[in-house]
């Protein structure tokens, strides 16, 4: 059998997909700690700039501030 998750649900633009492989045998339990399915990555919401903000540049370098919400998948 195949599993799979997505996740996290509430941020589309960070969307991955993990996926493990066991046997099931019928009448058979799962033995241990079950089905465990790691999901790696960071969960990232730009907060500043915003998605409709443009950047003007204004010679060859530009400090641009960037603020973030990160989270652990």
């Amino acid at each position: 059998v195949t599993i799979e998750a997505q996740a996290p649900m509430a941020q589309k633009q960070s969307l991955i997909k993990s996926s493990t492989q066991v046997w099931l045998i019928p009448g058979k339990p799962i033995a241990g700690d079950g089905v465990i399915i790691e999901v790696g990555g960071f969960g990232v919401d730009v907060l500043m700039p915003q998605t409709h903000e443009s950047i003007k540049l204004n010679g060859s370098s530009v400090l641009v501030p960037i603020k973030a919400n990160m989270v652990m998948m």
